[in-house]
């Protein structure tokens, strides 16, 4: 076997189509994870209490509302994309595994409404 079709057999292979986006979008959103999470981890080390009142207020600011819908969406999607490698590699009938990576990405793009909509209410809640 040659070089170049070594290459030719591992880059135009269909199983690993769109695997290296995937990969990538898994490392780009960890990072982003650790980032955010650490803001968010420094943020709360900054309050005397931990009162509701102080918190809506603290997530009423519009650089922790931005900096938590970010936290927030990294952290859905990051979850999605690991929750698709575990039903792409765990569950082996086709059409399960279909259904199951369906359910996957619309359980994923509610719960990511939910956290915009409720960020949206406190914001406009704490002006």
């Amino acid at each position: 076997m040659n070089y170049k079709s070594f290459l030719n057999i591992l880059f135009n292979n269909p199983l690993v189509k769109g695997a290296s986006a995937h990969w990538w979008s898994q490392r780009l959103t960890a990072v982003f994870l650790i980032v955010f999470g650490g803001w968010f981890l420094i943020s709360l080390t900054t309050f005397d209490s931990y009162q509701y009142a102080e918190m809506r207020s603290w997530a009423g600011y519009p650089l922790n509302f931005m900096m938590l819908i970010l936290l927030g969406l990294s952290l859905t999607y990051h979850s999605c994309l690991g929750l698709d490698v575990i039903i792409e590699d765990y569950i082996h009938q086709a059409s399960q595994r279909k259904s199951c990576l369906y359910l996957n990405k619309k359980i994923h793009l509610i719960l990511s409404i939910i956290l915009i909509v409720s960020l949206i209410v406190i914001y406009y809640g704490a002006i």
